[in-house]
């Protein structure tokens, strides 16, 4: 089997990419800037991924009157919230 030239191994290109790390290693302001700001959207994305979620869920719900298995949990908290008022 003929081998590609996308196949073989560059000892340029992994050179290239070893370099790159050694430079962004060496700058250490830098590499902590580039992971603070990478934490911020890692986490912000987190949180709005977790609200379209759950708006979604809701939106489904509401579509019914009352959520089978539900009613079980639901239902002594509701007698509970009926007494004391």
């Amino acid at each position: 089997m003929a081998r590609r030239k996308s196949d073989t191994f560059s000892y340029d290109k992994f050179g290239r990419s070893i370099a790159s790390l050694a430079d962004l290693h060496a700058n250490k302001k830098e590499l902590y800037k580039t992971a603070f700001i990478k934490g911020i959207f890692s986490g912000l994305g987190g949180v709005i991924g977790a609200t379209i979620i759950v708006t979604l869920l809701l939106a489904f719900l509401s579509l019914f009157k009352e959520v089978p298995f539900i009613h079980i949990v639901t239902e002594p908290i509701r007698n509970s919230v009926d007494t004391t008022n």
